[in-house]
Order: structure tokens, then C-alpha cells, then sequence
């Protein structure tokens, strides 16, 4: 699917010019001990940016920031954040997943990032918790990468149906200690129709740096398969409703594939075409010293495309000509003329009905003329044939 943000952070529009690690503290009430979680952000990341969003979950004897060191230093198609959230105790408890909802809470509240575009993934208990967090809690994720863990055996084939579309990489080893249990949890999944890629490599209980890159790698095939197929389906349609995804994508070229930014820019091209030959009229309505005409031209452009580098150069162009005192005058006129006629042909059929002895009809439509048009010559007579017929009715 094209980006679509979690509420942007707000502040200057920095760009980050090397990796940013913090803790960030949580509130959650009734704790024992800190609640937190660490993000990592990376070079080229500021506010209203929307990379992809990993969620890393550490494992028993693992801690939050050492899952963050883990998975950046994995090969990444595109930068992403990391947040990996801190359990109480060793692994994860069910206990836990109050902080696991705190985060998520506070990244979507504080931190920018692509809804669309977030791999929860965990190692050993962590991916046990992973698979709880995807079916149960029904975390907001849309890929999910179970690393060396077993399947909850309380997770109910319904709760498994309810998120069937999240795509799962599940990877245990064959020498590892959750090798036999994991064929009865698969079996469950596959059969409540769960979407699971299963890696099986030649390793024991560890969270293997090869495994991890696959599991990457395989993320950023889903996403680049999702984003393909919307753009797919774009071209074969050219809609000008479209375009806010796909400027969406050009201005986050920085979170996405060369290629599906120059497909986007294609595309927005074609769609903009019959906007382009607008302003051309534009130009030449400003070169004949006929600035309202042009300025209505363009809010007839900004009015349809909506979005895009179309708008915004139809938009520019028209403060510029609107600057000028004169021009806005005119404008207003016209705009003041359009609205009394419209108000007169409302008022009109209002008068037809009245001739049709449809009284009621034409009390509604001297309202209509009044609410919309209060200001007008027309909205005034309104009045007049309301009163009338008002009195008419107490009769």
C-alpha cells in the first residue's frame, strides 16, 4: 500500500545527519520498576518523515538495547526505525504486553513513521510473544518475523483467522531446543489459514545473523510486492484519486525503491496531463492581462487534482496573481455575481412552485435560498414570499 503516516512529530524540520539511539520512558501505571523502550532512528529521519517501522523483541536473556544493535546492524533495502521495548523480567509475560500497548500508544502519538509498513519481530521468547501480539493483542503490524520460538498453544484458530492476512517468516532451527514443538504450532496456523514463509536453517537455539537478514530481506520483498501491486492497480485505472498517494510516495522518496518513485512520478505525470494544458491557458490569459480569468482557471485546477506537483504550482501561481489589491476585487465581483444569480434561479423555482400551489415545497426552497445565499438580493425576496406563505399557513 502507498505511506500512510502515524502522526508526525512536530518541530523544526531537521534531518538527522548520523543514527539516533534514546530510552524512552513509558507511563504505566502500577509498574514496578521503569517502563521503557529504546528507538532508534535513522541518518536522513526528521519530522513528518515516514520510514518502514521495525519492532524488535529481545530474548530471554537479552536486553532492549542489544536488539536494536542486533537488527541495525542487519542490511536494510530502505532505513527504518527500531523500537525494541524493555520486559520486566526475563523473556516476556503476559504481564508484559502493557508496555508493549504503551509503546505502540506513544510511537503512534510522537514518532513518524509508515502504518503500512511495520515488521514485529522477536527472538525466542521474544518470538512467541511476537505471534501473541499478532493474533491476540492484534498489534498494529502488517508483517511479523518469529525467530526460534514455539506457538502460544492458547493463541484459537479464530484469533488466527481474525489476522490470517498478516504475512508471518517464521524461522526455527533444526538443532534447536523448539524444533519438535514447532511442527504442531505451524500445523495449527496453516490450517486457520495463517499466510507463514517457513525457514528452517541448520542451527540450534540462537539468533542467527544470517536468519535475521532473511527475515529482513523478506520484509522488504512483502513491502515492495504490496507497494507493486497498488501501483499496479493505479495504472490501470489513472485516477486523479490517486494522487495524494502517489505524491505520497515521491515526497518519502527517501523511505522507498528508486523504482517505485520513478513509476509514482510516471504516473502522476499522466494523470496531471489534462491539468498541464489548463495551465497553459493560464499563461496565456496572463499575458493578455486577464489575471481573474487565470486565477479561476487555477482554483478550477487545485479544485480537481487535488494533490500533486500540478497543485502545488497551480496554487503558487494563484497567491502570486491574488497579491495584486485590483485583482482580488475582481475576483470577489464575480464571485459576488455568480451568487446572486444562483440565488435568483433558486429563488425562481421557489416562485414556480408556489404557481403549482405546492406551498410547503416552496417554503423549503425559500429557506435553502436564505441559508445558502444570505447576503444576496435574491436570499431578500426569499424572506418576503417565506413570510407569505408562513402567514398563509396560520390561516
Amino acid at each position: 500500500m502507498p505511506a500512510t503516516a502515524s502522526k508526525p512529530a512536530t518541530g523544526p524540520a531537521l534531518l538527522l545527519s548520523s543514527p539516533a539511539i534514546k530510552r524512552v520512558s513509558l507511563p504505566v501505571p502500577g509498574r514496578d520498576g521503569p517502563a521503557f523502550y529504546v528507538l532508534r532512528k535513522p541518518a536522513g529521519y526528521g519530522p513528518g518523515q515516514m520510514p518502514p517501522l521495525i519492532i524488535a523483541l529481545h530474548g530471554t536473556d537479552d536486553t532492549a538495547e542489544q536488539m536494536v544493535d542486533f537488527w541495525a546492524a542487519r542490511s536494510m533495502r530502505i532505513p527504518a526505525l527500531i523500537a525494541a521495548p524493555q520486559g520486566v523480567g526475563p523473556g516476556w509475560r503476559d504481564s508484559d504486553t502493557v508496555i508493549i500497548r504503551a509503546m505502540f500508544t506513544h510511537l503512534q502519538a510522537n514518532v513518524a513513521y509508515d502504518s503500512q509498513r511495520v515488521l514485529l519481530a522477536g527472538f525466542s521468547a521474544g518470538g512467541a510473544m511476537s505471534l501473541q501480539l499478532l493474533y491476540v493483542e492484534q498489534a498494529p503490524v502488517t508483517a511479523v518475523a518469529a525467530l526460534a520460538n514455539y506457538v502460544p498453544p492458547w493463541i484459537t484458530d479464530q484469533q488466527v483467522k481474525a489476522r490470517a492476512h498478516v504475512p508471518v517468516f517464521y524461522a526455527v532451527g533444526m538443532e534447536d531446543i523448539n524444533h519438535e514443538r514447532m511442527r504442531e504450532g505451524l500445523q495449527r496456523l496453516r490450517a486457520a489459514g495463517a499466510r507463514i514463509d517457513l525457514d528452517r536453517p541448520r542451527i540450534g537455539h540462537v539468533l542467527d545473523s544470517d536468519v535475521a537478514q532473511e527475515a529482513m530481506d523478506w520484509f522488504f520483498d512483502r513491502c515492495a510486492d504490496c507497494l507493486g501491486a497498488a501501483l499496479d492497480r493505479m495504472a490501470s485505472g489513472k485516477l486523479v484519486a490517486d494522487l495524494p498517494a502517489l505524491d505520497q510516495i515521491c515526497r518519502q522518496r527517501a523511505w522507498h525503491e528508486a523504482s517505485h518513485v520513478r513509476r509514482a512520478e510516471r504516473l502522476i505525470e499522466e494523470i496531471e496531463a489534462p491539468g498541464r494544458l489548463e495551465l497553459v491557458k493560464v499563461r496565456a490569459f496572463v499575458a493578455e492581462s486577464r489575471p481573474a480569468d487565470a486565477v479561476e482557471v487555477l482554483q478550477q485546477v487545485e479544485g480537481t487534482f487535488v494533490a500533486g506537483p500540478l497543485v502545488r504550482e497551480a496554487q503558487n501561481l494563484r497567491l502570486r496573481l491574488e497579491a495584486d489589491p485590483a485583482v482580488r476585487r475582481e475576483i470577489a465581483d464575480r464571485l459576488a455575481s455568480r451568487r446572486a444569480e444562483q440565488a435568483l434561479s433558486l429563488y425562481a423555482s421557489a416562485q414556480r412552485l408556489v404557481v403549482q400551489r405546492q406551498f410547503d415545497e416552496a417554503a423549503e426552497q425559500c429557506r435553502r435560498v436564505i441559508d445558502l445565499y444570505a447576503e444576496t438580493p435574491g436570499a431578500e425576496r426569499a424572506r418576503t414570499l417565506l413570510q407569505l406563505l408562513e402567514n398563509r399557513k396560520k390561516q
